[in-house]
């Protein structure tokens, strides 16, 4: 049914892999045999991405396994003493268990280096429970080197995969890999035809298209009125045509003698305030046009002498590798001036560019110079691209003279219409592209700068253009408010996390014990009830961080996410370990702490590893709540329900259209890639902190993993669209964090075997944190900046592809054109016809249809 199988209901979703419905239960193993280059091809990288991180948590997982086989019965046969008397379950099979001088040590190192071989297959251990100067621990610093090792060759072996995929995503034909987002641009630039000018001096033509962010405030909002008039527009109609009465609505009188509402019909009410808005922007874009043309005409008398004459078309062609055939290719070499003039005007066909002789002509308004102005530029190119820049900064210098003058009188006189220090420019090139983005542009700092453009569906447009001063105390602003939550966070999580010592609890609080007396069950129901607490609020946590990270000024939505991705991270990571553990050991004996204080190193040793009982509990609360909810879809069937009787439900646009926030099946929601990761993040960091303090951990993480991984398999598969693939954007932050949830975990038990007065061992596990290091260091040298960017071979390769492929780069032209400046005209749907408006009597003659039907 459509609810469990979005993907291949919605025409707009369909999916290949979605056609298999699998079954009822077969499902569960089916969707592990379908490949990463099927994944990828119909779900998007992101989602393999995704996909990937958690068979790399599995390995690790698997790999703690393998450890356990010996550290659990090395940890559980300890001697009993003073100091582990009191231990049970989980507790005796932690490294706290262990007591002082025990020789079984040598037969933990034995062990580890017996099965080193195999556990380098995966990767993952835990502990948590020896005493004092045992010769135990040094089993666990041979199971950190054996998970700490093989994780960093897993992540050397994804950083080969991810670059492979992220290159082919790169070299897609999507308009953000072809154009860039520049900012800081000097007030001489800021017009399109001085940007593109510019960009295509310095890439040798390649630049097709430079579309500087206008303000645009007042239309805009006039825009967004007149999108809510035409849905209330629409809707009136669709009540006219299915009940076959005409809608009536109350509005304020207009008189002023006298207050109170009357009411009007809803169809000519909107009608009037459609036409009246429709032409309010019409005005504003046409005035907006005009004024834009005077620049270009302006912008073009200034540097119609300084053309540089090394660019001509056939010379680029070959620099291009002759990708000269795309009608579109040709375009970029026009000036701006005839490329505002083309403009909705039919292209000509590749056999009309090229004359008898041979020779290409570039598309012209047809005035007389239009061709000979063209031709002039047509020389050999001999000077190269040294000679290329140096020519481009003679241009701009003599340009620039007359232009700021223009600029001024222009541009400031109004508010919509005034260039912002932004623009996109869009290349016909993939090399130029990524030249752009990796050189200087300017001396002065954060003067055009070139970034990475998003899909122009994911922009912020409000955003686009904020002065260098707003965007940083934006920034600071974001930041500091998530530093303020995070230390006001710490009251409700420390007092979940108390919640799971209830022995503790009744200790300090004194009536509390006469509850739990009095009713012995609500002392289970408390020890239960934390780790769902602790859930609950993890799934507040986003609802915050989000609005933090808009405030911060993002461009795009990629931006916003890995900003997102980041405040997880570091939430999950503070509150959900670190808080939760220091006060859990804190809190349990309190009373003894105040008494001897010396005591809370001891107490800090042996407590650290039994937290993990808490945590197992935690991973296993959020992966089945969470993954039920997800596989049933529980949330969207319930917004639907809601929507689908609350909200307009009279035509099939409008049923498959979201009301106040509130979708129908028919439209799935976008996968959070951002905050599915970050639940992996506190899974990882467990998985390394306790897989060699409390073996057990690892067979958890293992099954959350595995179950998550199958779930979210089958709904990439069946439910999300891939509309929001940024190409694994979030892996490279996820590995980075993976790395410092290494060292968090290395530090821990650091501290855990300095505690536990174990010397030779913390001497032992120096030289991993030293390993650790030096591997951050070198893949920081090379691996994330190649995963950043294609490089030139493979555009090249693309770009010859391209050209025997007659590729059409057409589809690049007018992509990021402001969206408040694409239409000047609407109307609802069903109120066109073939004279572009519906009557009142054709209104009848439907309804008169309908009922005939």
């Amino acid at each position: 049914p459509r609810t469990y199988n979005v993907r291949n209901s919605v025409p707009e979703h369909n999916c290949a892999l979605a056609e298999d419905t699998l079954g009822t239960l077969r499902w569960i193993y089916r969707v592990f045999l379908v490949s990463d280059e099927e994944m990828y091809d119909q779900c998007g990288l992101d989602s393999v991405v995704y996909l990937r991180m958690l068979r790399f948590g599995c390995h690790i997982a698997f790999a703690g396994m393998l450890n356990s086989i010996y550290l659990m019965p090395i940890y559980a046969t300890s001697p009993t003493t003073v100091d582990n008397a009191g231990n049970d379950g989980f507790e005796k099979v932690t490294l706290g268990h262990i007591p002082e001088k025990d020789n079984r040590a040598f037969a933990t190192v034995v062990a580890a280096y017996i099965i080193y071989g195999y556990a380098m297959y995966l990767l993952l251990e835990e502990f948590g429970n020896v005493p004092e100067k045992d010769g135990r621990v040094y089993a666990a610093v041979i199971a950190a080197y054996i998970i700490f090792g093989y994780a960093m060759l897993l992540l050397l072996k994804e950083f080969r995969w991810f670059t492979k995929y992220r290159h082919d995503f790169l070299s897609k034909a999507r308009p953000d890999n072809y154009s860039v987002f520049v900012s800081g641009i000097p007030p001489e630039y800021r017009t399109d035809e001085s940007l593109l000018k510019y960009f295509r001096e310095v890439y040798f033509g390649a630049a097709k298209e430079a579309k500087v962010a206008l303000n645009l405030k007042n239309i805009a909002s006039h825009v967004a009125q007149r999108e809510k008039i035409v849905a209330k527009l629409e809707h009136a109609i669709n009540v006219l045509i299915v009940k076959g009465e005409r809608p009536m609505h109350k509005v304020k009188k207009s008189s002023r003698c006298c207050g109170g509402k009357e009411k009007v019909d809803s169809i000519d009410t909107y009608t009037e305030q459609l036409e009246e808005y429709n032409e309010k922007i019409s005005t504003t874009i046409t005035r907006i046009e005009e004024k834009d043309d005077d620049f270009t005409e302006a912008a073009g008398d200034n540097f119609k002498n300084e053309r540089s004459d090394s660019f001509s078309s056939a010379n680029f062609q070959d620099a291009m590798g002759a990708m000269g055939k795309s009608e579109f290719f040709q375009d970029s070499l026009c000036s701006v001036s005839d490329l505002s003039r083309l403009e909705g005007v039919g292209m000509k066909s590749a056999g009309e560019l090229v004359d008898e002789s041979g020779d290409e002509e570039l598309a012209t308004n047809g005035s007389e110079n239009g061709k000979a102005a063209e031709k002039k530029n047509k020389t050999i190119f001999q000077s190269g691209i040294a000679a290329a820049v140096s020519k481009t900064g003679d241009n701009v210098s003599t340009g620039v003279k007359g232009f700021t003058s223009v600029a001024k009188s222009t541009l400031l006189g109004d508010e919509d219409g005034t260039p912002k220090d932004a623009a996109f420019v869009t290349f016909s090139s993939l090399r130029a592209r990524a030249s752009a983005l990796q050189q200087i542009h300017h001396e002065t700092p954060f003067s055009m700068v070139v970034q990475e453009a998003p899909l122009p569906k994911d922009i912020f447009w409000a955003n686009v253009g904020l002065t260098h001063k707003a965007q940083q105390l934006s920034f600071l602003l974001g930041k500091a408010l998530t530093l303020v939550l995070c230390v006001f966070w710490a009251v409700p999580v420390t007092f979940v996390s108390s919640l799971a010592n209830v022995d503790e609890l009744k200790e300090q609080i004194p009536f509390l014990e006469d509850w739990i007396d009095a009713a012995p069950w609500l002392g289970d129901v408390l020890a239960q009830l934390a780790p769902l607490f602790l859930v609950v609020l993890n799934a507040l946590l986003p609802i915050f961080l989000m609005i933090f990270a808009k405030m911060e000024g993002h461009v795009s939505t990629g931006r916003l996410m890995a900003s997102f991705f980041t405040k997880l991270c570091l939430f999950f990571i503070v509150h959900t370990f670190f808080i939760v553990t220091v006060s859990g050991t804190i809190f349990k004996s309190i009373k003894a702490i105040a008494e001897e204080p010396a005591k809370i190193v001891d107490m800090l040793a042996s407590s650290i590893p039994s937290q993990s009982s808490f945590f197992i509990q935690y991973t296993l609360v959020e992966t089945f709540i969470s993954m039920g909810l997800e596989i049933i879809r529980l949330i969207p069937i319930i917004k639907a329900w809601i929507r689908s009787k609350f909200g307009p439900n009279l035509t099939e646009k409008e049923r498959n259209t979201p009301w106040l926030g509130l979708a129908p099946l028919s439209v799935p929601d976008e996968f959070g890639h951002a905050e599915a990761l970050s639940d992996l993040v506190i899974y990882f960091l467990l998985l390394f902190v306790y897989s060699v303090m409390s073996p057990i951990m690892a067979f958890v993480q293992a099954l959350a993993f595995g179950i998550t991984g199958m779930v979210y398999r089958h709904q990439f598969m069946y439910i999300y669209p891939n509309t929001n693939d940024s190409g694994g954007q979030l892996w490279v932050h996820g590995v980075k964090i993976i790395i410092v949830c290494m060292f968090i975990a290395q530090i821990t038990l650091f501290g855990v075997l300095g505690l536990k007065k174990s010397p030779g061992a913390v001497i032992m596990l120096m030289p991993l944190v030293i390993i650790t290091i030096l591997f951050t260091a070198y893949i920081r040298q090379q691996h994330y900046i190649v995963t950043k960017y294609l490089p030139s071979i493979g555009a090249i390769k693309k770009e010859k592809e391209n050209v025997a492929n007659g590729f059409d780069y057409e589809f690049l032209r007018g992509q990021y054109k402001q969206p408040a400046l694409q239409e000047k005209h609407v109307e609802p749907e069903n109120m066109m016809n073939g004279t572009g408006r519906t009557s009142e009597h054709q209104f009848n003659d439907s309804l008169m249809d309908m009922k005939n039907v």
